[in-house]
């Protein structure tokens, strides 16, 4: 690859990583603010719920954000087997926390349809 190819990579996934940080810290925030509101006016029975499901869902889209950074970040660099591993170690970590976070949210696992899991 070009010098100048290699740069604008670099580059893109500082960006990309930038803005899945910014996801996790902005759901975070919201959620907080969230809670903070609803509780101070008493609403809402399922309030830890809710602010458990919001906080949840930034967490899953900030790492599906980092999984793409990491991606290109190693498309950049010379490949060798050590830096795949470490792709392949750090994409299904954060593949199987995305998964676990759905199923705590949703109460069933992403691949499965919610009128699937109505029928059980």
């Amino acid at each position: 690859m070009s010098p100048e190819l290699v740069s604008l990579l670099k580059t893109t996934a500082a960006f990309i990583e930038l803005l899945g940080m910014s996801v996790l810290v902005s759901g975070f925030l919201f959620s907080v603010g969230r809670y903070v509101y609803h509780y101070r006016r008493l609403e809402g029975p399922d309030l830890n719920k809710e602010f458990k499901i919001g906080l949840g869902r930034a967490v899953v889209i900030g790492l599906e954000i980092l999984v793409a950074a990491t991606i290109v970040k190693t498309v950049t660099v010379t490949p060798t087997l050590a830096s795949v591993g470490r792709l392949a170690g750090m994409i299904a970590i954060r593949t199987i926390l995305s998964w676990t976070m759905v199923l705590e949210m949703d109460g069933h696992w992403p691949w499965q349809s919610k009128s699937r899991m109505r029928d059980t």
